[in-house]
């Protein structure tokens, strides 16, 4: 943690570290994660079975989704789309900060069947 007024400073610092960094509570967090193997079994085996179901649905709409194992999607839409499922009560996180990407590029989480339909319902109502 650094205060300073010193931008060149704080820039430098800012390049030479990690992208996403870490902190010291989150770290003992995941370590304590790793002992909770039946809820990791619970939440891979919801994955593998939603995720397709979601892909094909994305897909239907239109949007570009880039194909993955991690418990999220990947996917390209309208630049606005993010501040348009906003206004409608839904929030897909924007990736224009991933090295690589833009605005258009979004990702959302594999979730329960009823939370993943509310979210798709949404979105189709917001890519009419």
């Amino acid at each position: 943690y650094v205060l300073s007024g010193d931008e060149k400073l704080l820039e430098n610092m800012r390049e030479a570290g990690q992208p996403w960094a870490v902190s010291s509570l989150a770290q003992a967090a995941g370590v304590a994660a790793l002992d909770e193997t039946e809820y990791a079994d619970r939440v891979r085996s919801l994955i593998a079975r939603e995720r397709p179901g979601m892909i094909a649905s994305l897909r239907s709409l239109g949007l570009r989704v880039l194909d993955g194992q991690a418990n999220f999607l990947l996917f390209k839409a309208p630049e606005d789309f993010g501040e348009r499922l906003k206004e409608k009560g839904a929030v897909v996180r924007g990736c224009a900060n991933y090295p690589g990407l833009d605005n258009t590029w979004y990702r959302t989480a594999v979730r329960t069947p009823e939370e993943n339909e509310k979210l798709l319902k949404i979105m189709r109502e917001v890519l009419k």
